[in-house]
């Protein structure tokens, strides 16, 4: 899940940092209020994200948060941030 700034290239940017990784996209829902302001990306992905690509999203201009989960987590007792914006 990534909170960013909706303007042009930065789904180039994650999806290409997604694509050198090696990780591939199976579902992609992008979603905003106003044109210009945040927007919240949400990827599902074939393989998990491992911890230094989510640290690679985080670096990339004008994406404000990235939070990476795992199907092995739980739900419970956990608030999601990530978007709570959008």
């Amino acid at each position: 899940i990534l909170r960013q700034q909706d303007m042009p290239g930065v789904v180039t940017a994650v999806t290409y940092v997604l694509a050198k990784n090696g990780i591939n996209i199976g579902v992609m829902k992008l979603s905003r209020r106003a044109k210009g302001g945040d927007a919240c990306c949400i990827i599902e992905t074939d393989t998990p994200i491992p911890e230094r690509v989510v640290e690679t999203l985080r670096a990339v201009p004008h994406v404000l948060s990235v939070r990476a989960i795992h199907p092995d987590e739980t739900a419970e007792g956990r608030e999601d941030a990530a978007c709570t914006r959008v």
